[in-house]
């Protein structure tokens, strides 16, 4: 194993073992593996895409390998599921979100001059 591939807690984790009936310790290190990086990468790959909507991103993780972290995660008593929930999702253009996104920005400057 080369040491100079190693990120401890981004690539692998620093263990401690003990053999067996020995009482010395060694470090060693665990190469953090996700099952799911296919999955992953393709869903960052829909997410650049500006045809793309939320609906469809939820789509493709409630469909895809990536489901069972959906079923893992609960980060806080406020929160039902992975995510903020947004009762009110409906699908926006990417133009139309960049037209929401700019009328933003100038209500912004507006406000600070």
């Amino acid at each position: 194993m080369n040491l100079k591939d190693i990120q401890v807690n981004e690539t692998h984790v620093c263990v401690l073992r003990r053999e067996k009936n020995q009482q010395e310790l060694r470090v060693d290190f665990i190469e953090l593996v996700f099952p799911y990086n296919k999955q992953l990468n393709e869903l960052k790959r829909m997410s650049e895409n500006r045809n793309r909507n939320v609906l469809e991103l939820i789509d493709f993780v409630e469909n895809s390998k990536l489901n069972v972290l959906m079923q893992s995660f609960n980060f806080c008593d406020c929160l039902s599921e992975p995510w903020q929930a947004c009762p009110n999702i409906t699908k926006v253009k990417s133009e139309d979100y960049m037209k929401f996104i700019d009328e933003y920005n100038q209500k912004i400057k507006g406000s600070k001059g």
